[in-house]
């Protein structure tokens, strides 16, 4: 389910539309498939800031364990 909201408000540095949403249920086979990915990313990516990235998206991903 998809909530489009309208940021208005005096205090709102950024103005504009936004889109509030809630994640689809993970099957503990796509959450392994995106781990493994996220790791294999991380390892293989030349730039240490790609590598940051993706570890980052890693422990993000690591917070929603199925």
């Amino acid at each position: 389910m998809v909530i489009i909201s309208w940021q208005s408000g005096i205090n709102s540095i950024h103005p504009g539309p936004t889109v509030d949403y809630q994640p689809l249920p993970m099957s503990q086979e796509l959450f392994l498939n995106r781990q493994q990915n996220l790791i294999n990313a991380m390892l293989g990516a030349d730039d240490i800031e790609f590598r940051i990235i993706y570890f980052h998206k890693l422990q993000e991903l690591m917070r929603r364990v199925p």
